[in-house]
């Protein structure tokens, strides 16, 4: 299945008028939508699992999340690949100020958030909020209520135009209300929706946009307790490198090397692609769908956060009694099912190289295995493998 198919179905069910038939072929539309979906977390998880999570790839993760997206709502899944390969991962490592204004204006953003029912005679204020609130200034950033407003009538008529041969962005200039905005105490005035691309900018260069994006990155590679002289260093590159994501990445790369002690939590999606890593470094499973259908058992499924704020990055989020019986379960599952997984048959692999920093108590059970498959279960499952 294919975008083109999509599309082409989504056409067709607007064309039933009988009632059974559009039932019928809006079920159909609604499995190819899930086909589409899965393909892309397969492809994406695919890539991920490859590499170490401090690779710049993995950056297409970070601000995914960030910039987060339901896929199965409204006909996002016909558009959810090139959200996430062609529109975050294209610009994951360029100016932060294109990747915002990317999926400010992506049809995923504008379906997800319901801009395609703003308009000048009735507005929407959902895409707005998020855009100050979650993507740039963050709570706090020294916006008001009527920022929002003024911002949401900056975004009205930016909708998307779908026809069977997919979706695209467009701005409908008699929906758009051609008043005179003012957001953050700078005026705006409409020109063919120039002034979206001028709020945009404002929006990226501001001193509280920069604090909130270094302070979740710092959470995301240091862990909750991220020095504070950290996060000012961040703050620091994304200034002085105008947004340049690729050398904020290097920035905090760098960081994780200066402070070894800063350890933060995985998530899910760390935790099993490190422990797949730790495994079968380089390689990925010969069983996709099995990766897929692990983070889905963690609570992490990929594309399918139904918030705008997407997961959390606090390791204090994840680190329950029950994400950690999990996690025992998934180590064993995945030592076990390794021969399928791996296609070495049998599967014989040496024990577990153990990091310096391993509790002695840790090393001491894992070193007292019965067999090498049982010690690299219980590494996975060790307090000291949840932390990066």
């Amino acid at each position: 299945m294919t975008p083109q198919d999509f599309w082409a179905q989504w056409a067709l069910a607007r064309q039933r008028t009988d009632d059974a038939e559009r039932r019928q072929e809006q079920n159909t539309l609604r499995q190819i939508g899930r086909t589409l979906r899965q393909a892309t977390a397969t492809q994406w998880l695919d890539g991920l699992m490859r590499q170490p999570w401090t690779d710049p790839s993995w950056s297409s993760w970070f601000w995914f999340n960030h910039f987060n997206v339901l896929s199965s709502k409204a006909q996002i899944d016909g558009v959810i690949g090139h959200y996430v390969f062609d529109t975050v991962a294209a610009h994951a490592q360029g100016r932060f100020v294109d990747l915002l204004r990317a999926v400010t204006l992506h049809p995923a953003m504008l379906m997800y958030l319901d801009n395609v029912r703003n308009n000048a005679n009735r507005g929407n204020e959902n895409l707005a909020r998020e855009l100050l609130e979650l993507h740039t200034l963050g709570v706090g950033g020294g916006y008001t209520q009527a920022d929002v407003q003024a911002t949401a009538r900056v975004l009205s008529g930016w909708g998307v135009d779908m026809s069977d041969s997919g979706a695209s962005t467009v701005l409908r200039k008699r929906q758009h209300d051609m008043a005179s905005k003012t957001v953050l105490g700078r005026s705006y005035q409409s020109n063919d929706g120039q002034e979206l691309h001028s709020l945009i900018d404002a929006l990226a260069a501001h001193p509280a946009t920069a604090r909130h994006l270094c302070t979740k990155l710092a959470l995301w590679w240091l862990g909750d307790a991220a020095p504070a002289a950290a996060v000012q260093t961040l703050v620091h590159s994304f200034e002085r490198s105008g947004g340049d994501l690729a050398e904020l990445w290097r920035t905090a790369a760098a960081l994780r090397e200066q402070h070894p002690q800063a350890r933060p939590f995985k998530e899910p999606l760390r935790y099993v692609c490190s422990g797949w890593q730790a495994l079968a470094p380089g390689s990925a499973p010969l069983r996709m769908d099995a990766a897929v259908r692990w983070l889905n058992q963690l609570g992490q499924p990929l594309l399918d956060r139904a918030t705008p704020d997407g997961y959390p990055v606090s390791g204090s989020a994840w680190a329950n009694a029950g994400q950690l019986q999990q996690r025992m379960d998934w180590a064993q599952d995945v030592t076990r099912w390794m021969p399928n997984l791996s296609g070495q048959r049998p599967w014989r692999p040496e024990p577990p190289s153990l990091p310096t920093h391993t509790r002695a108590a840790t090393r001491q059970v894992v070193q007292a295995s019965a067999s090498p498959a049982q010690a690299w279960a219980l590494w996975l499952c060790s307090p000291d493998f949840m932390f990066a």
